[in-house]
């Protein structure tokens, strides 16, 4: 039985909405038929982790373009995202609509990584992550230290909303 035929066996896939990866994959070209078999995912829960060894996975062209909403839990890592994991979170959720990135609270965020999330996952409407922000920035000029970082907020007919609350910085677009 393949892949394919074991799953087409799986008529319930298809009522599915949410889908939580917590641990690893190891074979994401399964990982990849089983969301194609499950069409009505829209939402997609996965650890740090795994989600940082699905983008340093150059070797296999994925895309899960059905996944409008991203969670990374990466509360039980010392790992965090680089920018070179960016470009492939863009090109393999080329959809997202909403994004929430989870790390550990006393974990600074950094303005590099917002600004170039901003920028390549262009269908973005709300960006969520949670950390502390560094001490020289008052609230009062995070929208300055965003721009200074995104060239998507440069533009002053672009409208956008930032929050941050609890340590957990969102951003409206």
């Amino acid at each position: 039985l393949t892949t394919q035929q074991t799953i087409t066996n799986l008529p319930k896939l298809k009522q599915l909405e949410i889908l939580s990866v917590y641990g690893m994959v190891d074979n994401w070209q399964h990982f990849q038929t089983l969301l194609i078999a499950a069409h009505n995912i829209s939402t997609l829960c996965i650890d740090l982790d795994c989600a940082i060894k699905l983008f340093e996975n150059t070797g296999e062209d994925l895309t899960f373009s059905r996944v409008l909403h991203l969670f990374i839990d990466g509360n039980n890592c010392d790992v965090t995202l680089k920018n070179e994991h960016i470009h492939s979170l863009s090109k393999t959720f080329s959809d997202i609509h909403s994004l929430k990135i989870k790390y550990k609270t006393e974990n600074l965020i950094e303005a590099d990584i917002v600004g170039s999330i901003l920028d390549n996952c262009k269908q973005l409407i709300v960006f969520t992550i949670n950390g502390r922000i560094s001490d020289d920035i008052s609230l009062e000029h995070i929208q300055k230290w965003l721009i200074e970082y995104s060239s998507r907020l440069k533009n002053p007919n672009k409208d956008y909303q930032v929050d941050f609350c609890d340590n957990w910085f969102q951003i409206w677009l």
